[in-house]
């Protein structure tokens, strides 16, 4: 019974690993997911200077999760696809242009979230008032912008 705990408790963390691992090949090789991660890291800022409420940063959370896992679900289904046929498929195009899609959808939901939520709280307001009684925080804002775009643009062994 222990030795079967001590397999087990081995296996996960090995899926663990596993799935680190597939996280920074996305974040090396994919620009997409890098503006995902650049553009969660925004709106992150944006919430805690702008003091956004609880609920709206779970809301963003949620968006977050459900954008990155469609990027990486389109990811996997493009690597396998490359692998099945080097060919024209038309059938193999159409399943990477519907799992873009869907990432495209996420990405449309979440950018209509993180506006309505925004526009229509204090949100806004707090980070412009923050911006100018702080603006350490507005040029840190600023200098951060440069290095996102090399972040972004980097490129990776596959790109």
């Amino acid at each position: 019974m222990i030795t079967h705990m001590k397999h087990e408790i081995e296996n996960l963390g090995k899926s663990f690993k596993n799935a680190a691992r597939g996280l920074l090949a996305v974040t090396r090789h994919e620009r997409n997911f890098r503006i995902h991660i650049v553009m969660m890291l925004y709106v992150i800022f944006f919430s805690v200077i702008g003091r956004a409420e609880k609920g709206d940063v779970a809301c963003f959370v949620l968006c977050f999760g459900i954008m990155l896992a469609a990027e990486l679900i389109n990811t996997a289904l493009e690597l396998l696809c490359d692998e099945v046929t080097e060919q024209y498929n038309e059938r193999i195009r159409d399943v990477k242009d519907i799992a873009a899609g869907a990432v495209l959808v996420s990405a449309i939901a979440s950018a209509v979230v993180g506006l309505m939520t925004f526009l229509s709280s204090d949100v806004f307001g707090n980070v412009m008032t923050c911006f100018s009684k702080h603006v350490w925080v507005l040029v840190a804002f600023i200098l951060s912008i440069p290095l996102a775009v090399l972040f972004i643009f980097r490129r990776g062994k596959s790109e």
